[in-house]
């Protein structure tokens, strides 16, 4: 027998991430469960909750249900499918979700939201799904392709688009709505209002749904042989990459929107980054295939599935089947949300559209309004205006007499903002691991394979969150200047040497690593410590990206500038010139998978600009890459 489902579905959702609130909702849930004996509910989400389309469906589901007189606990479990760099993960984990809701906590009713979450879902091997249990799914549009094979490159892969009701799983008993997103209606749209276009241009991130939008963009396209399809794909390009491909677009291209959350670094964009993007590049003509885009696009219109929300809808029918005992529904009334034309009226007017010109029936956005049924509110509003433009000039006036410490202090805040957002980046990562595999552990029993596994992945987590922290005590501590440098005279040769034993042992690619000075002893007055530091950091990082090379550690005295010169050498990936400044910024990293804070480099740099010195990356060398940085020669005794 085929798994029981029942869809209720509209846009594609953003996904957004607020841990406090899925907190506040898993301790909930668990108290309800442990106070009741009834059957859960059971609501996987394949994302975090925190966005509109997530947080009010699942807070109208849970308000709606309880006023029914709903007796169920209702348990929330993210799945955190977000961007596809976990998806070839996404498949076991649901696994190991169905497996640990087995038995006494076997759910009443499953409610599966997310296109991601149902992909995983149907994926499953017939015996881990329980087929007497109910399943309900939202938030889902009709077109989606297969997961992946475990080893497929995800930014080359090109699934083909395939029907949801046609995939495998989908079961014997559906009923409900589809999103369906009408390529051919935006197509035709384009070329009605601009018969000289050759080019479509469409934008998609580096997510489950835009893939999925992006396969049946493809597809459809077929249709339209005399356009050429440019595809600005978020898996294989950052924000600012896709910023500059649209601004070199070819004339006679039009722009149309998919989805942009997540690019391929794995970063989450802001709302409002569309009306950022397709402001680019004002001669390209922007249109929107999704209902978020045309919210907050900047865009001329599109042919978009209307929004509706369903969890009142869920609540409904999850209350007839767990609480009432009402019979499972096996139609396959399966509906699609109706689409409907919309259009911007400022930005039909700043491209010279005209009404007339438009296909009927549409709706519009940005309409006018006659003056005198908003009369009152708009001297409100008026006089509201002229208090602030009055507090505007005095805070303008005074600004001039304290310019520079203003410019400070917004510098300092802008500094401290994007630390912040970096650093809570860079601690989410094993963060989440910890949390995850510690759930995970806790859940079920595991073989003792299993489990020294996630043991050893949750050390190591608490080891690179440890050393995350101590990094960002330390770079404060040093800006702030509470750490004073401890100078005292040093054989820089010998400590050169006890350095390079240190960083042997931690070698993993086999790389011959070379020191032969030209002194047999030399003497600096320096901070013994910190001199080390950025040795083992430089050397460290050396290692880490070089694999069966060389590695040369080197000093020379340049009596000129009286300085002394140290320099590690490899021979490894390399060091693009556009990045050699940006490498000592905080949390920057040039391969986002590789194991590190981020913060070794800018460490490097606050301690040689302490002691009077610097660091730099030699442009000259380029077969591999050569770190060089100085230090003060000060009071200095050589051996010869």
């Amino acid at each position: 027998m085929k798994v029981k489902a029942f869809y209720f579905g509209f846009r594609c959702p953003q996904w957004g991430i607020v841990l406090l609130f899925l907190l506040a909702m898993a301790l909930t849930s668990g108290s309800l469960y442990a106070q009741t004996s009834s059957r859960p509910i059971l609501i996987i989400s394949s994302s975090n909750p925190g966005l509109p389309n997530i947080d009010d469906n699942i807070s109208e589901f849970i308000r709606n249900y309880k006023s029914l007189g709903g007796k169920h606990p209702i348990l929330i479990q993210n799945m955190n499918f977000e961007s596809l760099s976990g998806i070839h993960r996404w498949v076991g984990q649901m696994r190991e979700l169905l497996l640990t809701y087995q038995g006494e906590k076997r759910p009443a009713l499953i409610i599966i939201l997310g296109l991601a979450a149902w992909s995983a879902f149907i994926s499953q091997d017939q015996e881990i799904i329980d087929h007497t249990i109910p399943v309900l799914c939202g938030l889902m549009n009709q077109n989606t392709v297969k997961l992946p094979e475990v080893g497929t490159d995800l930014r080359e892969w090109e699934p083909e688009s395939v029907d949801v009701s046609d995939s495998p799983g989908w079961g014997d008993a559906v009923s409900g709505a589809l999103c369906f997103y009408d390529i051919n209606k935006n197509v035709e749209l384009i070329k009605h209002l601009y018969p000289m276009v050759e080019h479509i241009a469409f934008l998609s991130d580096n997510s489950f749904a835009g893939v999925s939008i992006q396969a049946l963009v493809k597809k459809q396209m077929h249709n339209f042989p005399e356009l050429k399809l440019i595809l600005l794909d978020g898996r294989k390009a950052s924000l600012p990459e896709i910023i500059e491909q649209i601004k070199h677009l070819p004339p006679n291209t039009a722009l149309l929107l998919g989805s942009w959350r997540i690019d391929m670094n794995d970063n989450y964009s802001v709302s409002g980054v569309l009306s950022q993007i397709t402001g680019t590049n004002p001669a390209i003509p922007s249109f929107a295939l999704t209902p978020a885009g045309m919210e907050q696009g900047g865009v001329i219109g599109g042919y978009i599935p209307m929004s509706q929300t369903i969890g009142k809808d869920l609540s409904l029918r999850a209350f007839e089947y767990v609480d009432q005992s009402v019979a499972v529904v096996t139609d396959k009334n399966i509906q699609d949300i109706p689409n409907q034309f919309v259009f911007d009226r400022i930005k039909m007017k700043q491209s010279g559209i005209r009404k007339s010109s438009l296909p009927l029936p549409h709706q519009m956005l940005n309409r006018s309004f006659a003056m005198e049924s908003y009369k009152y509110p708009l001297i409100t509003i008026a006089a509201v205006f002229g208090l602030l433009l009055l507090g505007y000039l005095i805070v303008f006036f005074y600004f001039f007499r304290v310019k520079k410490l203003k410019e400070a202090a917004e510098e300092s805040d802008r500094l401290k903002s994007a630390f912040l957002a970096n650093m809570s980046h860079e601690i989410r990562t094993p963060l989440n691991a910890i949390v995850g595999f510690a759930n995970i552990l806790v859940m079920k029993e595991h073989t003792p394979q299993n489990r020294k596994s996630y043991c050893e992945i949750i050390q190591n987590s608490s080891k690179l969150l440890l050393r995350l922290i101590d990094d960002i005590l330390y770079i404060s501590r040093l800006e702030t200047e509470n750490i004073e440098l401890s100078y005292e005279t040093c054989d820089i040769v010998e400590l050169s040497k006890k350095v390079l034993e240190t960083v042997k042992y931690v070698d993993k690619n086999n790389n011959e690593i070379i020191f032969d000075p030209i002194y047999p002893k030399f003497d600096l007055y320096t901070d013994n410590q910190r001199l080390q530091q950025i040795l083992i950091n430089l050397l460290s990082n050396a290692l880490k990206f070089t694999k069966d090379g060389t590695i040369t550690l080197a000093f020379e005295v340049d009596q000129n500038n009286e300085n002394v010169l140290f320099s590690v050498t490899d021979t490894g990936c390399g060091i693009p010139v556009e990045k050699h400044k940006s490498v000592f910024e905080r949390f920057e990293k040039l391969n986002e998978y590789a194991q590190g804070t981020g913060l070794g480099l800018a460490i490097c740099k606050l301690i040689a600009v302490k002691w009077g010195g610097d660091i730099w990356i030699d442009p000259a060398y380029k077969d591999g890459t050569r770190f060089v940085f100085s230090h003060p020669l000060k009071q200095t005794h050589k051996h010869h």
